[in-house]
């Protein structure tokens, strides 16, 4: 599932407003307006649980144990946990009357669309307002096991999808992206018979969402949603069958573990902490304590950078001018690199690719040569954002 990491959201109209039941215990998106999370009740990612307990009590627990709390307890009982209409979560008693607590901090329009996520890193975040839509919106059903959320600098490959239910987000290999209701197509991009095929949906870190061709060099289609700069931002069907982009964040919990997986991309200015790792199915590229980088497949490892006994622990892996570098704690040693920098600071991405190999793209200008038979039907060259 194309999930994510790491904030604000981008659209979605006033017709998503309609009766939803209460949240059940696999949902991990709480929607502005028309979602409470009421006394007893969980959004839950993995083995995280955001549940607001008996006695007003928000609480996010990580297998079992608190992590984070809202600090209201004891402060009544069956209270209900709501996404305002200005982006703020709050905690109301059950005899109505003011809140007992909120986050503060509004969102940019105080009457707008948002949505609370319970993220695949065990942070809590707050995204909005929304900005783009296919409006598509239908009937509000659950999903115990959603798969509905393409996050930041995350790619839909062909063949690939999002589903909440009977709904539907296809990435078809004719490159056009439709959202299907019950089988029925109720919107799309227009861009079949274009005369490419195996195309990708990206996620952009600017707010775009844009098809690229499959060898990245052609964008056929975007929601022309582009703000500029580096953010946050999460695509997501919603239970009622429309899709939205949201973004960026105006809260969040802080509660990000730092031994997350990542899927699949790391972008030029991020850092891979020791105990990280980058995920695609069964293949991971870890940055381990001992400061070896490390590709598996499955349990075996297939390629290293043999950095391990060299006197160093917890090292983190860092990309900037193309060159891909394993540094020591303070920074200060360089224990291994690429050797494929160019002097300038351009947009790069390591890539852990569906046939195992690890690639770094601005131009494919190293590889590990890990390929194994893929298990995606297309490999897709990926390239930076445009």
């Amino acid at each position: 599932m194309a999930r994510p990491l790491s904030l604000a959201l981008l659209t979605l109209s006033a017709l998503l407003l309609g009766h939803f039941t209460p949240p059940c215990e696999a949902t991990n998106i709480l929607y502005r307006d028309y979602d409470t999370l009421y006394a007893g009740y969980s959004l839950t990612q993995d083995n995280y649980k955001l549940t607001m307990e008996p006695d007003c009590n928000l609480v996010l627990y990580d297998n079992g144990r608190q992590i984070w709390s809202s600090k209201t307890g004891n402060e009544g009982r069956a209270c209900r946990a709501k996404l305002e209409r200005d982006g703020r979560l709050s905690i109301y008693p059950a005899n109505g009357g003011n809140s007992i607590w909120n986050t503060e901090k509004p969102g940019s329009v105080s009457d707008a669309d948002y949505a609370l996520i319970l993220q695949v890193d065990r942070n809590v975040v707050i995204y909005g307002p929304a900005k783009w839509e296919t409006n598509t919106e239908s009937t509000s059903i659950d999903d115990e096991n959603p798969n509905n959320i393409l996050g930041t600098n995350e790619i839909l490959y062909a063949e690939s999808s999002l589903t909440y239910g009977h709904y539907k987000l296809a990435m078809q290999v004719d490159c056009n992206l439709v959202v299907y209701d019950k089988g029925d197509a109720v919107w799309h991009t227009n861009t079949a018979g274009k005369g490419f095929r195996n195309c990708f949906l990206k996620m952009q870190s600017d707010g775009d969402l844009v098809i690229y061709s499959k060898n990245g060099r052609h964008q056929l289609w975007s929601s022309g949603t582009r703000v500029g700069g580096r953010k946050n931002y999460n695509l997501v069907l919603q239970p009622n069958g429309n899709v939205v982009i949201y973004g960026p964040a105006i809260f969040h919990t802080n509660t990000a573990t730092m031994k997350s997986a990542i899927k699949g991309i790391a972008m030029v200015t991020e850092i891979l902490y020791v105990e990280q790792s980058l995920t695609y199915a069964h293949y991971t590229l870890a940055k381990q304590v001992d400061c070896n980088l490390v590709v598996y497949d499955k349990e075996n490892a297939v390629w290293h950078t043999n950095t391990a006994g060299k006197g160093y622990r917890d090292c983190y892996l860092k990309q900037s001018d193309g060159d891909l570098v394993v540094y020591s704690k303070d920074g200060s040693h360089r224990l291994w690199s690429s050797h494929t920098g160019d002097g300038g600071y351009k947009n790069y991405e390591l890539i852990l690719q569906p046939n195992r190999n690890v690639v770094i793209y601005g131009r494919a200008i190293w590889q590990a040569n890990t390929q194994a038979v893929s298990n995606h039907t297309n490999d897709i060259v990926m390239v930076t954002e445009v």
